[in-house]
């Protein structure tokens, strides 16, 4: 197997691994099978293969009785795997029913997925997914979250995120946009919402790949998404100022033609504790 791309495939679903193994051989990788934990941790302990990539679904069964029931084997695995080997090193995708059960796929994120598939996904779907992380191999991304004074009208602080797009021989501080990322930003909103902990003040490195302006377009339909759930919660001082922000910003992501996007984003936690008191 030497010079081939090598995946690692953890599904218990015999339909969902047909369809990724017809994927996977028509894009001639070369993979191997396991349908619960103890089959992966053989494989993985054993370093047989130099593994690319790993397919991972969240929603293994549980095959021993001294595992508790309760517990997610998928999340076991993601940490077990993240302990020995980096995000850049082995890209893990996230199999899962993400649009039933977003706050698996919130946490995934946060505990080391480079990104998701949501069930049940097209074989072009997945593709663009390995596609993703294979290159984010090879493209160095800097992402920069800095807590910053907010506007005078208000107490609280903002996030700012800052994405440097640039050409391909550019070096460190510029990136080139991609669902990965996009997706990454809303999930780490999306925790964020649900009041859990969040990165700030932190220089992240990811490498991510250019994907198209439609990607922006999906970010802008959950930053709509996000907009609402301000609005339904009560906050409505933040909302509008918010919703405005983000509008302009949309407006000059679109085209993909400005050097530097700004994306400037409440903490919802601090207004959401304000507006309580």
């Amino acid at each position: 197997m030497k010079g081939k791309t090598i995946a690692l495939v953890i599904e218990d679903e015999d339909s969902i691994i047909q369809v990724v193994s017809k994927k996977l051989r028509s894009l001639g990788h070369k993979y191997k099978i396991a349908k619960n934990q103890e089959e992966a941790n053989n494989i993985i302990v054993e370093q047989q293969y130099s593994f690319d990539y790993i397919l991972l679904d969240l929603k293994l069964p549980v095959d021993r009785e001294d595992i508790d029931p309760d517990s997610s084997v998928g999340f076991n695995l993601l940490q077990q795997i993240r302990g020995k080997y980096s995000q850049e090193k082995l890209p893990i995708i996230i199999m899962t029913a993400y649009e039933r059960n977003i706050s698996s796929a919130v946490e995934a994120m946060k505990n080391g997925a480079n990104d998701f598939v949501e069930k049940p996904f097209e074989s072009n779907e997945l593709e663009k997914k390995i596609i993703g992380v294979l290159n984010c191999k090879h493209h160095k991304v800097v992402l920069c979250l800095q807590e910053l004074p907010a506007n005078r009208a208000f107490k609280n602080y903002y996030a700012e995120i800052v994405i440097y797009h640039g050409k391909k021989d550019e070096k460190i501080n510029s990136c080139r946009l991609g669902s990965v990322m996009l997706r990454f930003f809303y999930l780490t909103l999306q925790a964020r919402l649900q009041g859990e902990e969040w990165v700030n003040s932190n220089t992240l490195r990811k490498e991510l790949n250019y994907d198209n302006s439609s990607d922006l377009y999906w970010l802008s339909k959950r930053i709509n998404y996000i907009c609402q759930w301000l609005k339904k919660n009560g906050l409505t001082q933040y909302f509008n100022f918010y919703e405005s922000q983000i509008k302009t910003d949309i407006k000059i992501k679109t085209t993909l033609s400005k050097d530097q996007i700004e994306l400037k984003i409440t903490d919802f936690e601090k207004a959401k504790s304000e507006t309580k008191a």
